[in-house]
């Protein structure tokens, strides 16, 4: 269905909402077309909220984007502003001022104005100087952030440099980034199960003590000739690097 908005999307949650929730998938419109968009159950996107006071004479109009974009908002009247609870965690406003305002529950966008931020998104772990612009969002079961190429700064993901115009990602959310996974030989899009996990020598899916004592017969060797497979701090080396390197995971579990 395309309420209104003109972009020939199916489904589209094209319309102006006078209260209820609004997903960006399909809709599901009840007497009125104002009060219930998507109920839980319903095929959704990842994009979710609820307009929780809405100003007499005073409209918002949602839009579907395309995924992982989420909607577009719009604030229509006087009276204004709107309040939404967004993704079911944050308080956001709208107002008249409000003209075509992309919002999603997929993906931030950040820019560092000064100073140096730290902090983590899903499995990854950000270090953002002054200058980065940074996207992140979801990536298959696990998350990517993107050093958007008219950043000015390299920016620092699970302690390794991505500079402008770059990509790294967990693609299976396991807490090691797939370029790693790559290197040394394990699946970079599968999280569990034989080979998968890289702090998970024995393949048993739980880190514990026997995947520690994995790294002592090859203790102090050079990658090559030993396998790269050990070597997940990459360095060359087998070293304390590496044993440290599954600290943040011991004691976890997964399910294959």
């Amino acid at each position: 269905m395309d309420a209104g908005g003109g972009d020939g999307i199916d489904n589209a949650i094209d319309g102006d909402l006078t209260g209820g929730i609004f997903r960006d998938k399909a809709e599901t419109v009840s007497s009125g077309f104002s009060d219930t968009h998507l109920p839980l159950g319903a095929p959704t996107g990842k994009t979710h909220g609820k307009i929780v006071n809405l100003p007499q004479n005073f409209t918002v109009k949602v839009e579907e984007l395309p995924n992982p974009v989420g909607v577009s908002l719009t604030g229509i009247g006087s009276g204004g502003p709107a309040e939404l609870l967004l993704c079911g965690l944050m308080t956001i406003f709208i107002t008249d001022q409000d003209v075509g305002r992309v919002e999603t529950c997929a993906s931030v966008h950040l820019t560092v104005v000064s100073g140096t931020i730290t902090g983590q998104v899903g499995t990854l772990n950000l270090v953002m100087p002054a200058g980065a612009r940074v996207v992140v969002q979801t990536a298959g079961a696990g998350t990517q952030a993107t050093n958007e190429a008219g950043s000015s700064a390299s920016i620092v993901v699970n302690g390794v440099s991505v500079a402008p115009g770059t990509t790294a990602d967990d693609q299976d959310g396991d807490g090691f980034l797939s370029s790693l996974e790559t290197l040394i030989g394990t699946l970079p899009a599968v999280g569990c199960g034989v080979n998968a996990w890289p702090a998970d020598f024995d393949d048993n899916a739980v880190i514990d003590i026997s995947d520690a004592l994995a790294f002592k017969p090859v203790f102090g060797a050079t990658v090559p000739p030993t396998s790269a497979r050990f070597d997940i701090d990459p360095s060359g080396l087998i070293d304390i690097g590496d044993v440290l390197a599954i600290k943040p995971v011991f004691g976890a579990s997964c399910t294959a």
